[in-house]
């Protein structure tokens, strides 16, 4: 009997290892399947790692990738002298503090603390090679602009570089956002070079540990100098050929986020569980009057003429309800626009009694310049045309190639323009309002405004003075704002954290990002 029960407590002796043996190899297999992971609650698992989609990629270095996606993964291995906030106000990166010396003079002091991801240590050589670099390059980065206007930059010691401009330029470090390169990585090669810009390194939170044909994994920087914590320990970027195929993968649950600028991107998630969340892009659209036009020097027609165009029946017709509407050209977020500042809306009633009351008892015909390689721009022309009619405003399209269109803006020859820019992070507003500005407006008062906004350093006083310009914008009206493009975030249920993007850099707060399960 005694026998019969020492072999029957041995028998379940077996049987709870044999479990347990079990038991851990399934957790241990669960934990390689993704990366990291740990159990949090009894009803929780939380994973560390993200799997980011992205399309069409070119190139991990952001000196040379075209990307935007690249451009915004980018930040996560790179970084510049100074970032930006995500309502686009400048702060100190690699660089620790810095001074203006004069109008065209800035003395930069880079960080002492600072690693590349190969163990040396970051120093003024490192900017100095970037921008020369950048230099070199010209029109071949998306960057160039940013230091095509630094005539001298040199060393001053280990950690200090002076910068000097070829002219005053209003909120200069809003430039110095482009990302720093290592001058030993690259070992005086060319910035194109193929072997080096597969396994490149930067001084940020994420290094890349693994590159081929399907992805590119990224692991935490442990001796990155910034003392916030990141929960996420890998993130893996799959690469793709198409949104199509992204999109398949997001939908099984092998993708957890996914960035696009599409604006039929509903047809392709309609049906798709997830997340979704829109941003303001840089492409901003706007309206330029001539007001050394004979006819346009009147600014109540220009009144009329703003009050007549409805941006919302363009924004529905043109680009799939996808833009977003701008009614001043710093309404896309920037720290000093006050949200909800007075402006003119669509009102065709209004518009008529403004050239009534104005005695304008006649047609008026104007012509309006429009690039005709650009298919988007003609639809709104059109538009434009039939909306103007409805006021007696007769408009004759004037179709041009781009060098043809470049030139007749540049010579002002035209009445109305249908243009746009990739709108500038900084808050100036001098190509609006300075000399040869497109709409050939003056308004020296607005001008002395304008000037004291970018020398003062008050915040709420730069709001309250840009109120002013605000104004003359709605009652002068040289120009009208129309939209802005807008990109999407697609992201799984499963991310927890903020995700605050903008068109700066859409991983704002990653550092509290992960990935959660029910167990």
């Amino acid at each position: 009997m005694k026998r019969t029960k020492s072999k029957f407590i041995i028998m379940i002796i077996i049987s709870i290892i044999i479990i347990y043996i079990v038991y851990n190899f399934s957790i241990g297999n669960t934990k390689k399947e993704n990366n990291e992971l740990s159990v949090s609650t009894k009803d929780k698992i939380i994973v560390a790692n993200i799997r980011i989609g992205i399309i069409n990629f070119d190139n991990i270095n952001p000196i040379l990738s075209n990307n935007s996606n690249v451009q915004n993964i980018s930040k996560l291995i790179f970084e510049p002298l100074f970032n930006l906030t995500n309502d686009y106000k400048i702060e100190p990166c690699l660089a620790s503090e810095w001074s203006k010396l004069n109008k065209t003079t800035y003395l930069i002091k880079i960080r002492e603390n600072v690693n590349w991801q190969d163990g040396y240590n970051l120093s003024s050589d490192d900017v100095i090679y970037t921008v020369n670099m950048l230099k070199e390059y010209k029109n071949k980065s998306i960057y160039f602009n940013n230091i095509e206007n630094i005539k001298e930059i040199k060393k001053i010691d280990e950690y200090t570089i002076q910068i000097i401009t070829t002219e005053e330029i209003p909120y200069f470090e809003y430039n110095l956002i482009f990302p720093i390169m290592s001058k030993k990585y690259f070992n005086k090669e060319n910035l194109n070079s193929k072997d080096k810009n597969i396994n490149i390194i930067g001084t940020g939170m994420y290094y890349i540990s693994d590159y081929n044909n399907d992805n590119i994994i990224l692991k935490k920087n442990t001796n990155w100098w910034n003392s916030k914590e990141l929960k996420l320990d890998t993130i893996q970027i799959n690469l793709y050929k198409n949104f199509y195929n992204a999109i398949n993968d997001f939908q099984t649950s092998n993708v957890d986020f996914i960035m696009s600028s599409a604006i039929n991107i509903d047809e392709y998630i309609d049906g798709i569980q997830c997340n979704k969340v829109k941003y303001i892009g840089r492409n901003y659209d706007y309206i330029a009057m001539n007001c050394n036009n004979k006819i346009l020097k009147n600014k109540d027609i220009r009144r009329a003429i703003k009050y007549a165009i409805n941006k919302d029946e363009i924004i529905q017709n043109v680009y799939n309800n996808q833009y977003t509407k701008s009614t001043f050209p710093l309404d896309f977020g920037s720290f000093i626009y006050n949200k909800g500042s007075e402006a003119i809306e669509y009102n065709i009633e209004e518009s008529k009694k403004i050239l009534k009351n104005s005695n304008i008892n006649y047609n008026v015909l104007l012509n309006l310049l429009v690039n005709k390689n650009n298919d988007e721009r003609l639809k709104v022309a059109k538009l434009i045309k039939e909306q103007l009619d409805k006021i007696g405003v007769i408009i004759n399209i004037v179709e041009k190639d781009k060098k043809e269109y470049k030139k007749l803006i540049k010579e002002g020859q035209y009445d109305i323009v249908l243009t746009g820019n990739t709108y500038s992070y900084s808050p100036s507003l001098n190509s609006y309002y300075g000399n040869k500005n497109i709409a050939n407006y003056s308004n020296e008062e607005i001008i002395k405004k304008i000037n004291e906004i970018e020398k003062n350093n008050e915040e709420q006083e730069s709001k309250t003075l840009l109120l002013d310009v605000i104004k003359d914008y709605n009652e002068n009206s040289p120009y009208i704002s129309l939209y802005y493009n807008t990109s999407t975030i697609l992201y799984s249920s499963n991310i927890k954290g903020e995700i605050s993007p903008n068109s700066y850099n859409v991983f704002y707060n990653i550092e509290s990002w992960y990935r959660e399960f029910d167990r």
